[in-house]
């Protein structure tokens, strides 16, 4: 049986705020030119939305605005789109708008950017900020320059179960470390997988890491980012340890650094439900409204829920929320229609849109409130990830030096294998801050 429900909005983030008008802009729709006036031609490259909602959004925005036409090249995953715009950018070209997908890529990305205080300024006055959520305008921001519309935003740090499979061997949902291993062990020895991570994408590998890091060292992590004290602090190395560990003990499955987050565990766990858990941000929702997998994601019960604890002291690790965000190159040659799609993409029926597909509430306070039509399963999920990001503080997701960003992944990759000690890895992040 399906129900109609509201997206329900996080209080953390939204409290107080009403929800009344639909759009950022203008409410009044572009009028159309005369026939015999050109087009002007903007690019869009991105790793999301989906094809689908991408054809939705662009078919809105042609009837809103027919005198822009939008290229448009899509990536299966964020890896393979970050190399392609800095490929791109280096060579003096790249697209007229694209995306960040949080603080990492934001400072990797933004030497291309075109700052859009002006444009904002312009569009809705002297006091546009109060219609975002702060938080969604820090994280787009660098130095007071805001950067990036806000895309929809869900919490990183969440481990996904395939409660179906889990039953079927008589395992319960693991708490902690010692029934995190029991459970991959049977996993495993019922020919399945234990838990997934796609560490061949440097980005999931630090979600997961920043999540462990919150459990055995607080806020500490992000006091070292700010060089108040060093990497190598015991608690933080004792993140590295557990980290190792999970390798060691056989939590991960054998080729996580040789799988990608998008499409090798994607597929495995949500579509050939072959493995019993998987790493991933609460945006996993949209498994639920992926047409490609509906047949095996109905035929399973899927759950969600923190990161087991890690440390015995019997919390579980704080998630992880940053907004990414839609953004314009400063070197286009067609800015005023660039600037429509950033806000028809952050604001209007582009971000209806994809906060529908994502199942995820849109850093822009005054869009219309998505509804869904979704199972059960589906519906008990999202309120399980509404009430995660109330229960507990959302911690900041992603290092904005893409210098230190690069050396965690590294010394994240060479511990796994055995090369270096959880202490040299923590030097080695250390040094890169200093």
């Amino acid at each position: 049986m399906k129900q109609k429900m509201k997206m329900l909005r996080v209080m953390a983030v939204f409290t107080g705020l009403a929800l009344t008008v639909t759009g950022c802009g203008s409410q009044e729709k572009t009028p159309e030119k005369d026939s015999g006036e050109e087009q002007v031609t903007i690019t869009y490259e991105s790793f999301s939305p989906t094809q689908e909602t991408m054809d939705r959004i662009l078919e809105s925005f042609k009837e809103a605005h027919p005198e822009i036409h939008v290229e448009v090249k899509l990536h299966a995953n964020a890896s393979e789109y970050m190399t392609s715009v800095q490929t791109a950018f280096a060579s003096g070209e790249g697209p007229d708008v694209f995306q960040f997908d949080g603080p990492t890529a934001l400072g990797q990305l933004n030497s291309q950017m075109e700052p859009l205080n002006n444009y904002c300024k312009k569009e809705w006055g002297e006091n546009w900020i109060a219609d975002f959520a702060e938080s969604a305008i820090t994280d787009n921001s660098i130095d007071g320059s805001v950067y990036g519309l806000p895309q929809p935003t869900n919490p990183a740090g969440t481990m996904w179960y395939n409660k179906t499979l889990l039953d079927s061997l008589g395992l319960e949902v693991p708490t902690n470390y010692e029934e995190l291993k029991k459970t991959a062990d049977a996993l495993r020895e019922n020919g399945k997988q234990p838990l997934l991570i796609g560490a061949k994408d440097s980005w999931v590998v630090i979600d997961t890491f920043q999540t462990i890091l919150n459990d055995f060292a607080g806020d500490k992590q992000y006091k070292a980012y700010n060089k108040e004290i060093p990497f190598t602090d015991p608690d933080i190395v004792s993140a590295f340890k557990m980290w190792q560990k999970l390798f060691d003990d056989g939590i991960f499955q054998d080729s996580a650094f040789s799988m990608t987050e998008y499409m090798d565990t994607y597929n495995q766990f949500n579509d050939e439900g072959i493995a019993g858990m998987w790493l991933n941000g609460a945006w996993n929702m949209d498994m639920y409204t992926n047409p490609e997998i509906e047949k095996n994601v109905s035929s399973n019960e899927w759950g969600v829920t923190y990161l087991p604890d890690l440390n015995g002291d019997g919390k579980r690790p704080d998630l992880l929320l940053t907004s990414g965000g839609y953004c314009m190159n400063k070197n286009s040659k067609e800015k005023e229609a660039a600037w429509e799609l950033v806000k028809f993409m952050g604001c209007d029926d582009g971000a209806k849109f994809e906060c529908e597909r994502a199942m995820a509430p849109s850093g822009y306070l005054k869009m219309e409130e998505p509804q869904y039509d979704l199972s059960d399963n589906a519906l008990e999920n999202l309120e399980a990830i509404s009430q995660m990001m109330v229960e507990q503080p959302l911690q900041h997701r992603g290092i904005e030096d893409p210098k230190v960003s690069d050396a965690m992944y590294e010394a994240l990759t060479k511990l796994a294998y055995g090369e270096i000690t959880p202490e040299e890895a923590a030097a080695e992040v250390d040094k890169a801050i200093n």
